[in-house]
């Protein structure tokens, strides 16, 4: 079966032209890839300034001789699928082997296995299933490639890693689709090899020293196999920052921590030394997000609207939870944070479908329940498509979950559809447990907390996680630095790998949630 290979290079390529993996940059390596698994040409989809970049990378690579780029201004997901199609012809070629060009660890023996599956099946998209993100590209063919994109016409659906998949689902008896399964299920850990972004140039980076000489020839499995065996690969750097900017709340809920967790009290955060912590973040991991509603109610802080500023003013994005009770009141100054709407999101914990639940559950005056869901209504006007009103289920108000989210889900509600229902957080066994129902896998996974997130309060002090408290303080962010304190969770975090879960781990039942 003839074949082409399409490497997509039309976004940001960022940290993939470092030389940074087994003496090459990340670029060069997949463009080598793709000449191996091409019977003639690899079309790179690229844009005028990504081309001289990536020509400089591959101009001493024998790859080159085959390599033609095919330039756009703009890449969407229509033109991506549309231009693999038109690459199929031109090159008289019956399916293109596709794949991002940031990723450095491409395996040849699962692209070999899936261009026979490809084949074997007279299938018209193959792709690989369980094994890590990064390492498997998709089979596609011309004429599937043409029917995506007439599917993508007139639809705002940006290129990404999962395009193909995400516009088929929507009429996906029209395709023939063929699965190569992975021996090992790696998707629980969310692996994605990519080096374009600093998570995934980390996650690279300590890949490399662990991997299998043999690795591209061998069984893809043991990439991922490879990755699980080193932790920094799989805890690369901090995704959500969430931030205690003051200990005080308006509502103490059946999930407000208790006072032995030793998170209360605190003065409210010094904007300025929250600026600092907010510059280093930043330059530790552009793709952050910092929320301020750690363990209080943020707009309780006198200075809530510079500390979102600070936020917003370095490209970040800012999650902020509310009970909404002071929403009214500040509305006019709130409005100001709309210009950064694309980047901002609200959280308004309501956690009832009617005033005497909501009084019950949050331990506040029925009237309360008004000012939440009018909340939902005024923030909406300031962000669209932004606000999302909360249930966290417990014993206590299960019976309105239903109504809840009837009435939220519904396009015509004040929040336009938009809800969230979240599970019960006992804080590792320090509140009693009023979880309905048990969510937790079968087999337990290494805490996504850990992983991926920074908990800091008031004082400055750095807890592994909500649910380990004040006595379990690892630094602090206004006296250390922020890297430092971020790495002396490496240790925890690779006894969960191995399977080991001591302390207030073992009675943790939030391991499995997931932030950003």
């Amino acid at each position: 079966m003839e074949n082409i290979v399409v490497l997509f290079a039309g976004f940001e390529l960022g940290r993939s032209v470092r030389n940074r993996y087994l003496g090459s940059s990340a670029i060069r390596l997949c463009v080598e890839w793709g000449a191996r698994h091409s019977s003639s040409r690899t079309f790179i989809l690229s844009t005028k300034g990504n081309t001289d970049t990536i020509f400089s990378l591959i101009s001493s690579s024998e790859a080159l001789s085959s390599v033609e780029f095919v330039e756009r201004d703009f890449w969407d997901a229509r033109t991506v699928a549309s231009c693999v199609s038109e690459c199929c012809e031109k090159a008289g070629a019956k399916c293109a082997l596709f794949a991002f060009i940031d990723q450095p660890f491409m395996s040849d023996s699962l692209a070999g296995k899936m261009l026979g599956v490809h084949a074997d099946n007279l299938a018209e998209y193959t792709f690989a299933d369980g094994f890590p993100g990064g390492i498997a590209g998709e089979v596609i063919d011309s004429g599937a490639a043409s029917l995506i994109a007439s599917l993508a016409e007139g639809k705002e659906i940006p290129a990404s890693r999962t395009m193909f998949m995400d516009i088929m689902k929507g009429d996906i008896n029209s395709f023939e689709i063929e699965t190569v399964l992975s021996e090992v299920d790696f998707r629980r850990y969310r692996l994605l090899f990519e080096s374009s972004s600093a998570g995934g140039e980390a996650s690279c980076a300590a890949l490399c020293p662990v991997l299998p000489g043999s690795f591209r020839e061998g069984r893809a499995e043991d990439i991922g196999l490879a990755a699980l065996s080193c932790a920094d690969s799989v805890r690369t750097l901090p995704f959500f920052f969430d931030v205690q900017i003051t200990s005080r709340s308006n509502h103490v809920t059946l999930c407000s921590p208790p006072p032995a967790l030793g998170v209360g009290g605190f003065p409210d955060m010094d904007i300025g030394k929250f600026r600092a912590l907010v510059r280093a973040a930043s330059e530790m991991n552009p793709d952050a997000v910092f929320s301020l509603s750690c363990f209080g109610e943020p707009l309780l802080h006198p200075s809530f609207i510079d500390f979102a500023r600070a936020v917003l003013s370095e490209n970040l994005r800012l999650l902020v939870e509310t009970d909404g009770i002071l929403v009214g009141g500040l509305a006019e100054k709130i409005r100001g944070l709309s210009e950064f709407r694309d980047r901002m999101d609200w959280i308004v914990d309501i956690d009832a479908a009617g005033a005497k639940t909501y009084a019950a559950v949050r331990n506040a005056p029925e009237g309360d329940f008004e000012k939440a869901v009018g909340a939902v209504s005024v923030l909406s006007g300031m962000f669209p498509s932004r606000v999302y009103p909360q249930f966290t289920r417990m014993d206590a108000n299960e019976h309105e979950l239903e109504s809840f989210f009837r009435f939220w889900k519904d396009s015509s509600s004040p929040s336009g559809g938009k809800v969230i229902i979240k599970k019960f957080d006992s804080l590792c066994a320090s509140l009693p447990d009023r979880k309905p129902a048990d969510l937790s896998p079968l087999v337990r996974n290494a805490c996504w907390h850990l992983a991926r997130d920074f908990v800091v309060l008031a004082d400055g002090s750095v807890v592994p996680c909500r649910g380990c408290g004040a006595s379990a303080c690892v630094g602090n962010v206004f006296s250390e630095d922020v890297g430092e304190i971020w790495a002396r969770g490496k240790e925890l975090f690779a006894e969960h790998l191995s399977g080991k879960f001591r302390g207030r781990c073992g009675g943790c039942d939030e391991y499995y949630t997931f932030n950003f």
